[in-house]
């Protein structure tokens, strides 16, 4: 469970650098595009000291957007890298948390079992008790009674408390499980919007040209 844990905390890292990334990426895109904007006012503008202004504009924006493009290139490959060797790794991590949940349940099973014996012979042994009290059987025999009643009470607890610990192991599973299958789904998406990605970041920024 170990390496499982440790790759569940490489996956958060994985999430929260797509975040920064997107973050970088809206930036580049709104910088594009008040490039385009601010050409374009260029280009119409008849004022040639507005149009200076506009040109100005145009450069210190498409120069922002061309320094920044290849660090965000490198954040997305990066990122590439990672997501393929995460979904490798993850195959095996799913079937691994099947696996475990499926040796939890089994031991559930186990546990309910034992506990369903225990209850029984805690509810025959208390009869037997009352019985004997009610009929004013010798002390001695009352009192070994008593002590079996006492005995099934305590294993009845135990029993109860591993119940409800491999309860929340299986719990834990469960949501570990949905959790992973669902990190799969996002990282499936996200190799999708990469190469997209990969693309538009090699484009030079419009405003470098004319």
């Amino acid at each position: 469970m170990g390496e499982i844990m440790n790759h569940t905390n490489i996956e958060k890292d994985i999430k929260k650098d797509i975040i920064n990334k997107n973050t970088l990426l809206r930036k580049i895109r709104r910088m594009d595009r008040r490039v385009a904007q601010w050409r374009e006012e260029a280009r119409v503008c008849k004022n040639r000291r507005q149009k200076k202004k506009y040109l100005t504009t145009v450069a210190r924006l498409a120069d922002e957007s061309s320094q920044l493009k290849p660090l965000v290139l490198a954040m997305v490959e990066d990122l590439d890298a990672r997501i393929h060797e995460e979904m490798d790794f993850s195959v095996d991590e799913v079937k691994d948390f099947k696996d475990h949940l499926r040796q939890e349940r089994e031991e559930m099973k186990k546990i309910e079992g034992e506990l369903e014996v225990a209850e029984e012979k805690l509810r025959a042994d208390g009869e037997k008790h009352a019985e004997d009290v009610k009929a004013g059987r010798k002390e001695a025999e009352t009192g070994k009674i008593e002590e079996q009643v006492a005995a099934d009470k305590a294993e009845e607890v135990k029993l109860k408390r591993w119940k409800e610990k491999e309860l929340k192991q299986i719990g834990h599973l469960e949501k570990e499980l949905v959790s992973e299958e669902s990190d799969r789904k996002i990282f499936k998406e996200e190799l999708k919007h990469i190469e997209t990605e990969k693309e538009i970041l090699k484009e030079v920024p419009s405003g470098k040209e004319g």
